[in-house]
């Protein structure tokens, strides 16, 4: 029987927004965690589908639940979860993806191997919605670890939300997720906490991305786009520490991934400007040659966005 006296662990804060499709899959992989001494939870950031009730019928002590009035996004729910959590280890986990059981016990092991570990993550897989398997995360993009990854999430994120185990103190320390980013909030925090020490990236897929095609990145690539550059450059005008060089670099390996990612997403025109602009700082490596070759072949159509 759980004590409620004492302090888990791990928080795992899981922000939902009209998520009862989906919660009950991300809440029973966290019931089915090898690691126990955890807490979960979940803020209904002001739900009208019966989100918080589905939380409700969970007879497990371990599982709290935060109600918020007005709808406030993700960066605040996820903060509001940060606040309520008595671990001194965050866990993020979105309403619509899960874990494998042994994800939280292979973390916290890592993270307790040093206390300069300011983040933990994990490989993702990705099923889309007509359950085809996807490319993992870090198929995608090749993770770096140690003190200086921070550089290379600047480049291109390698971090899935729901992959991070951090500390409670670190993220007190950054303040949190900004609710003033409409995207990208996450990889702005996850760059913060990796200034803040060495990052570890466990090779295996523990994890689980839904992905849907009506996904909110997804429905909205190009303002995603805008967003996120708009978030890297304020990090590399505070980062004295970056040379000229460095920055280019940064700044032409967010064009390129961001300029695939449009051509994917049908922004076509848009997607190529950011790949020539990458091109124009030294880039271009083989997977842009293969976004602009696609558009060629009839892959994608030049759009007038």
């Amino acid at each position: 029987m759980t004590d409620l006296h004492v302090s888990p662990r791990v928080s795992v804060v899981i922000p939902a927004f009209n998520a009862v499709a989906t919660l009950s899959r991300a809440l029973d992989s966290v019931r089915a965690q090898r690691f126990t001494a955890w807490e979960a939870i979940v803020v209904d950031d002001a739900s009208r589908d019966g989100t918080g009730t589905l939380v409700e019928t969970y007879a497990d002590p371990r599982l709290r639940l935060i109600k918020r009035d007005s709808q406030g996004g993700p960066s605040r729910a996820r903060n509001d979860g940060i606040a309520a959590a008595r671990g001194d280890l965050i866990a993020f986990l979105d309403a619509d993806d899960e874990w494998l059981p042994e994800k939280l016990a292979l973390q916290v092991t890592a993270i307790e191997r040093s206390d300069a570990i300011s983040l933990v993550t994990c490989d993702m897989r990705a099923i889309h919605e007509d359950g085809e398997e996807g490319l993992s995360i870090f198929a995608r993009q090749t993770p770096s670890e140690g003190p200086d990854a921070w550089k290379a999430l600047l480049a291109s994120s390698f971090i899935g939300t729901s992959s991070v185990l951090t500390r409670r103190v670190l993220l007190d320390a950054v303040g949190g997720f900004d609710p003033s980013l409409a995207v990208g909030e996450d990889q702005d925090v996850f760059i913060r906490l990796a200034r803040r020490g060495a990052v570890i990236a466990l090779s295996q897929a523990l994890a689980i991305y839904h992905y849907r095609g009506s996904s909110y990145s997804a429905g909205l690539a190009t303002a995603q786009a805008d967003h996120v550059m708009r978030m890297v450059e304020r990090h590399l005008l505070d980062e004295a520490e970056l040379t000229a060089r460095e920055r280019q670099q940064i700044l032409a390996r967010r064009y390129g991934r961001l300029g695939r990612n449009l051509i994917e997403a049908g922004a076509t025109r848009r997607g190529v400007s950011l790949i020539l602009a990458a091109a124009l700082r030294g880039s271009l490596p083989p997977a842009n040659i293969a976004a602009l070759a696609g558009i060629l072949r009839g892959v994608g159509k030049l759009d007038a966005a």
